[in-house]
């Protein structure tokens, strides 16, 4: 799968730098990524476990859509206000579209169930990291 993965990236990047430049590399390592990621490994995996592919979407894909949205809309408007960033500037603008990714999954993405998993134990670290002054 490496070989074949390995294969599609090189004609696709060399087919796309001719009208994009590295632009067209970045695309050409996207089309392999998705041939061979989506349309192998999760339909091989999927047919391992006897799932569906409208239950792949529903429990896989479907909870990234907002969140994913979001953090899209967040990384453009950043990108947009704030065109030249140093190295530190990147970085703070990455660290608020993660928060937003994660804010918008806990609310969006994550079952019920799930979400008091998660702040059953996240909270319980908080208050004694607020207790301990860290």
């Amino acid at each position: 799968m490496g070989l074949l993965s390995a294969g599609v990236n090189v004609v696709s990047s060399v087919l796309l730098v001719r009208s994009f430049g590295l632009v067209g590399v970045a695309l050409g390592t996207l089309v392999s990524t998705l041939v061979v990621d989506l349309g192998m490994v999760v339909t091989r995996t999927c047919r391992l476990y006897s799932v569906s592919g409208k239950e792949y979407v529903q429990s896989v894909v479907r909870p990234l859509v907002v969140p994913l949205l979001l953090q899209s809309v967040v990384c453009s408007v950043l990108h947009n206000a704030l065109p030249s960033l140093r190295l530190g500037g990147v970085v703070l603008a990455s660290g608020v579209s993660v928060l937003v990714f994660v804010a918008g999954y806990m609310v969006v993405g994550l079952n019920t169930n799930e979400r008091k998993r998660i702040t059953d134990k996240v909270m319980p670290r908080l208050a004694f990291a607020t207790i301990k002054g860290v």
